[in-house]
C-alpha cells in the first residue's frame, strides 16, 4: 500500500513536469503580458528574469543587489500584482 501511494505521488509529479514542459511557451507569453503591468523598469526586468527561470543569483549581480534583496523585491512585486487581480483579468 505504501509503495502504491509513493508511485501515485511520483506519477502526479511526472505529469506536472510533462505539463509544464508542454505549456512552457504559453507560460512565457503570459509572464511577458503580466510584466507589462509593472511600470518600474528595474522591477519589470527582475520579475521577467526570475519568472522565466533565470537564476536569482545572476539577477542579483546584474542589479547590484544581494540574493536576499532580490528575493524580497520579487516577493514585493508578486504581492503588488496579486493586489490588482482585476487589472490582470
Amino acid at each position: 500500500m505504501e509503495c502504491k501511494m509513493l508511485l501515485s505521488r511520483l506519477d502526479d509529479e511526472l505529469f506536472l513536469l510533462k505539463t509544464q514542459r508542454l505549456h512552457q511557451p504559453l507560460f512565457h507569453i503570459i509572464v511577458q503580458e503580466i510584466g507589462q503591468l509593472i511600470t518600474n523598469d528595474s522591477q519589470r526586468e527582475i520579475f521577467l528574469a526570475i519568472s522565466t527561470g533565470e537564476p536569482i543569483s545572476r539577477v542579483a549581480v546584474r542589479h547590484n543587489m544581494t540574493y536576499q534583496e532580490t528575493i524580497g523585491t520579487y516577493s514585493y512585486i508578486l504581492k503588488k500584482l496579486s493586489e490588482n487581480t482585476e487589472r490582470i483579468a
